[in-house]
């Protein structure tokens, strides 16, 4: 499972650099989804993905999401 967090996460980054910021925020999503299908709450990578979602939503201008995120 670390390793596909780790993959997807990779995945989003480099969508996000890529400018396709809605199609990263849907990996995020989906590597968190199963992180906690699994039962992980915390973790390098689940940190790292928490991360890049919260900055992806600052980016998007929400704010209050985002400090959730982080």
């Amino acid at each position: 499972l670390l390793l596909k967090i780790e993959a997807q996460f990779l995945l989003a980054q480099t969508l996000n650099e890529r400018g396709e910021t809605a199609e990263a925020e849907k990996w995020l999503e989906r590597s968190i989804e199963h992180a906690s299908a699994e039962g992980f709450t915390r973790g390098y990578w689940l940190m790292k993905t928490w991360n890049e979602k919260g900055k992806l939503l600052k980016q998007r201008g929400e704010v209050a999401s985002a400090l959730q995120a982080f």
